[in-house]
């Protein structure tokens, strides 16, 4: 089973993440680089690497508001389907 991680475990995955989800953003809808990037400064995006480390599986970004945790994106690499 390969680890859920936060992106700050991971910081080098960051543009695969943002590459991801552009690649998606006709599912996901539009979401601007800088947004991605203040998600990682607050710890708000899980990754999951391959079992290699190598590659993006995928990830999950969500924001926390008034201790409630929402969902912003699930995306899923072509390599995880």
């Amino acid at each position: 089973m390969n680890p859920v991680l936060q992106i700050d475990e991971r910081p080098d995955l960051l543009p695969e993440v943002i590459a991801l989800g552009k690649a998606n953003r006709a599912t996901l809808g539009f979401l601007p680089e800088g947004a991605f990037i203040d998600h990682t400064a607050r710890g708000w995006i899980l990754v999951v690497p391959d079992a290699e480390g190598d590659e993006l599986l995928g990830y999950l970004l969500y924001r926390v508001v008034q201790d409630k945790a929402t969902i912003t994106h699930l995306c899923v690499g072509g390599a995880g389907r």
